[in-house]
């Protein structure tokens, strides 16, 4: 969005450049030509001082920034509201949601020369929470995971994944138990998607926080995940079933996994099955053919793992909204 640097340049190229209609009456002493190239009222100006010159607005997000609105961002740092914006997210940079209402960048707002996001970073959307394992059926399905990126401005927006960095959408939560109240819950979708909670114990929780993997199901030898949580354990006694794991916030990262119990492995007097296994990125959770068992969280952008008879929550999109694409990094989830 920038004059050329050499060769013939009209005073109509200068004015479109500044934000002006082609063919519309300007001159070289307007406040806008002038502003290009920081000139004053009635100085002494050449057209070649224009070779270059651009109505371009620049700034960096250079730290972890929660649901960052571009706007926002961008008039904090000093932009006019008007100017073609370009937004930049550092390498190493994390932007992330804790809501599935919302993006981990939200492009919201008018852009009026149109805005271009450069992701160098790791943009990502929340994880949908496990699948509960009530008697109340209604909280059995696991939640849907939220865009990483979420567009609702209907400006020219371009967004320019570059190699290295990553977006990814919230996997999706894996549904709970169906078989009375001591079943076991679903793990958490990646992006910090909370475990499922059961009967008696409360609500789930334990998301990871950016760049850490998620919090692991009651007992057992499960692993945590990087990605998808795993889903939780069932005693097939139906008395001392387990929480899923919450799911991870690291790209890409792989999922966790649920352990087949037995509480007496002396005579296997009591024994659990497994709960389905978290996803890894872009895969979905694992599901399970028991009603007593949980099924995994989503990885990035995926669905979660189905419980019998309960279904699991579907993945974000990586980029919710209209926009120009163009990627030679990683995305996960729907465009």
């Amino acid at each position: 969005m920038a004059l050329q640097t050499s060769g013939a340049i009209s005073l109509n190229d200068i004015h479109v450049e500044a934000g002006g209609t082609s063919g519309t009456t300007v001159s070289m002493n307007d406040a806008d030509v002038r502003g290009l190239i920081s000139k004053a009222s009635g100085a002494t100006m050449s057209f070649s001082e224009w070779y270059g010159a651009s109505n371009e607005f620049a700034f960096t997000i250079s730290s972890n920034t929660q649901s960052g609105n571009i706007a926002t961002l961008a008039t904090a740092a000093g932009w006019d509201g008007s100017s073609y914006l370009v937004a930049t997210v550092a390498s190493g940079v994390y932007m992330w949601s804790d809501s599935t209402a919302s993006g981990g960048v939200e492009i919201t707002g008018t852009f009026p020369s149109g805005m271009k996001l450069i992701n160098n970073g790791r943009i990502m959307g929340k994880g949908g929470g496990g699948g509960g394992s009530g008697d109340d059926g209604s909280h059995n399905y696991g939640g849907a995971g939220g865009p990483a990126i979420r567009i609702t401005s209907t400006s020219s927006i371009t967004v320019q994944n570059n190699s290295g960095a990553y977006i990814g959408g919230g996997g999706g939560g894996g549904a709970g138990g169906n078989n009375g109240p001591s079943n076991a819950s679903g793990g958490g979708g990646a992006g910090g998607g909370p475990r499922g909670g059961y009967h008696s114990q409360g609500g789930g929780g334990g998301g990871g926080s950016i760049g850490n993997v998620g919090s692991l199901p009651t007992g057992g030898s499960a692993t945590a995940g990087g990605a998808g949580g795993a889903g939780g354990t069932a005693n097939y006694n139906k008395s001392n079933s387990t929480h899923g794991g919450g799911g991870g916030r690291i790209f890409p990262g792989t999922g966790g996994t649920s352990p087949y119990w037995v509480q007496n492995p002396t005579n296997n007097a009591v024994g659990f099955t497994a709960g389905g296994s978290g996803g890894s990125a872009g895969n979905g959770g694992g599901s399970v053919n028991d009603y007593s068992t949980g099924g995994g969280g989503g990885g990035w952008g995926a669905t979660g793992g189905n419980s019998r008879g309960r279904t699991a929550g579907s993945g974000g999109a990586a980029i919710s909204g209209s926009c120009t694409l163009s990627n030679s990094g990683t995305i996960y989830g729907s465009t």
